[in-house]
C-alpha cells in the first residue's frame, strides 16, 4: 500500500493549496483564510500561526512566541 502526500490545507477564498510545511497552512487552520487573500491577522491568530510553523519546521526552542 503506498501512502502518499502531504496533509493540504485549501484556502477557501483564494481557491490555492498550502502543504503542511507552508506558513500559510498553519493560518488556514487557525484563521480560515490564507495571506495571500487577506495579510491581517489578530495578534493571538499571528503568534499561533508562528508558533505552529516553528514547530513544524523542528526549530529548537519553545515556540517563537513562548
Amino acid at each position: 500500500m503506498l501512502e502518499c502526500c502531504e496533509e493540504y490545507s485549501r484556502c477557501p477564498n483564494y481557491a490555492r493549496d498550502f502543504g503542511q510545511g507552508h506558513i500559510n497552512h498553519f493560518a488556514i487552520q487557525v484563521s480560515g483564510h490564507c495571506n495571500v487573500y487577506l495579510p491581517f491577522y489578530t495578534v493571538d491568530q499571528q503568534l499561533t500561526i508562528e508558533d505552529g510553523h516553528s514547530r513544524d519546521l523542528d526549530e529548537p526552542g519553545r515556540g517563537l512566541n513562548s
